[in-house]
């Protein structure tokens, strides 16, 4: 990694003090590394303003806001071992460019030189109206970070003054750094190690669309039916907390849709449990493992609770980084769940009502990802996803499924009694068959008798070991039948077969149905049990 490193910049600034990268800052830099020259890892955002907004006035505002918060300026260097720091270069001012018309998407969100500024603003004053323009890199800024730059460029707009960082994102990654040289570092690893050795890597549901060469993420939002409101008042009367309810949902979604015993994805959390990082700009956002066990017999409360001591016992022993985890026992993140628990219906800037204007990205981190958020009295799901992995359709239908989950959670009483589908779709299920024509229903073993009466001599089996008419094939499964009738089979018997791949296979088939009794084919080889 160090040679890759290398290439970020020249000899570090003498000038400018040297910070450890945080475990999860280092994450995101590798993963930059393989991911060059896309925006996979960026957080774009732009807003289209109210006309009576000052734009010099906002620019002065964004400005002083990107000041306060040093990590914001910060730029990438390597030390004299080839290890990547973070240089800390307060005096590299971020200036709020101001453009008098809107770029296209390709020229707005340009992929980030990782030996140059990691931020980027931009006031836009056009024939097509006023925007705010923000991107920052992803090792800089998380969601949190966002909603708290722009309180801070609202409370510079109005003349406000804004606090500045006293205990930054610098200062956290020195602490964190040396809290991994004391024991508490062996402690989690030992938790990590206790709870993950030995299980599945992760989750995936099957692949359903064919790779090609789109660099665009897939998105979809859905809004539930099922009222916010309605879950919360489950949550308090339940003594759970929101985002262990839809982490539990999330997971029992999961593994009904891909049929496993378990449920093995990532989630993530704010990673903000040092009160001195409230305030914060940074990357402190934390991925954890999430493994779920929910039994069909198992109250959902149980259920709830047992996720919720999950996600607490994960965040408290987060000083083990996920990317040690999944090199230690190859826990993967291509399923991810986020909860970002409620957030604003309306956004204000410079005092007035503002509007988010959907940007398009590169691919997205995780190839199947479904993050949740609570406005209002609504529960909104955005799902995205990687076209070369997933359709469109397996991505809505989980949404969907994962919906229903949620609303009858607030219902039954334990898990086995939540339903995977709808009405519609169980009609859907029944009328499957349906035809505009009344077809005479004939049982299976009777077919093979009709072909032997109508055409006796036309060849019905070819095997390897030989071949049979219809008439042979008939006769032999009369002689099993017989048998298998005089030794106690009968309709609800279950026959199990063991047979090689020959014909007396299909012989042994038909003799069973012709029984009554229903077929069971054994693998001699599989499984070795």
């Amino acid at each position: 990694m160090s040679q890759t490193i290398s290439q970020l910049s020249g000899q570090p600034d003498k000038a400018g003090k040297l910070y450890p990268l945080s475990r999860t800052q280092l994450g995101i830099l590798s993963e930059s590394l393989s991911a060059a020259g896309t925006t996979k890892y960026h957080i774009p955002r732009l807003y289209q303003l109210d006309d009576r907004v000052d734009i010099p006035r906002l620019q002065n505002a964004v400005h002083r806001a990107i000041s306060a918060h040093p990590c914001l300026s910060m730029t990438l260097v390597y030390d004299e071992n080839g290890e990547p720091m973070a240089r800390r270069s307060d005096g590299n001012i971020i200036e709020a460019e101001l453009l008098d018309h809107l770029p296209g998407t390709d020229a707005l969100i340009v992929p980030f030189d990782l030996s140059g500024k990691l931020c980027r603003a931009a006031v836009i004053d056009s024939p097509e109206g006023k925007y705010l323009f923000l991107d920052m890199h992803h090792i800089i800024c998380d969601g949190t970070s966002v909603r708290i730059l722009l309180e801070d460029i609202n409370t510079a707009y109005e003349g406000g003054e804004i606090i500045r960082e006293s205990f930054s994102g610098f200062e956290f990654a020195l602490d964190e750094k040396k809290r991994r040289e004391s024991d508490q570092f062996a402690s989690a690893r030992e938790w990590y190690e206790s709870v993950c050795k030995g299980r599945d890597s992760q989750t995936l549901p099957t692949a359903s669309a064919t790779p090609d060469s789109r660099e665009k993420a897939s998105s979809a939002r859905y809004v539930s039916p099922c009222s916010a409101g309605r879950v919360q008042e489950w949550c308090a009367g339940s003594g759970v907390k929101p985002g262990a309810f839809f982490t539990a949902a999330f997971g029992i979604a999961l593994q009904a849709y891909t049929g496993s015993e378990s449920a093995v994805f990532a989630a993530i959390y704010h990673g903000r449990k040092d009160p001195r990082i409230s305030r914060g700009v940074s990357m402190f956002v934390k991925t954890l493992p999430v493994i779920l066990e929910p039994a069909p017999g198992q109250s959902i409360r149980n259920t709830v609770e047992a996720t919720g001591r999950w996600l607490s016992d994960a965040a408290a022993n987060d000083l083990f980084s996920f990317a040690e985890i999944r090199e230690a026992w190859g826990i993967g993140s291509d399923v991810l769940f986020a909860y970002q628990g409620k957030t604003a219906g309306t956004i204000s800037i410079a005092g007035h009502p503002a509007k988010a204007v959907d940007l398009p990205q590169s691919r997205t981190p995780s190839p199947f990802s479904v993050e949740l958020q609570i406005t209002d009295d609504q529960i909104i799901y955005q799902a995205e996803w990687d076209p070369a992995r997933y359709s469109s359709y397996t991505m809505n239908g989980f949404v969907r499924m994962l919906d229903r989950i949620v609303l009858q959670m607030t219902e039954k009483e334990t898990v086995g009694e939540i339903s995977l589908i709808g009405e519609e779709e169980v009609q859907a299920i029944l009328s499957l068959h349906d035809t505009d024509v009344a077809v005479a229903e004939r049982p299976a073993y009777r077919l093979l008798q009709d072909s032997a009466e109508k055409v006796p001599e036309k060849t019905a089996l070819v095997a390897a070991d030989r071949t049979l008419t219809y008439r042979e094939l008939n006769a032999e499964a009369n002689a099993v039948g017989r048998i298998l009738r005089e030794h106690g089979a009968k309709p609800e018997t279950i026959v199990a077969v063991m047979a090689d791949r020959d014909s007396y296979a299909y012989v042994m088939r038909e003799g069973v149905l012709k029984s009554g009794g229903a077929f069971l084919p054994v693998d001699p080889e599989y499984p070795e049990e």
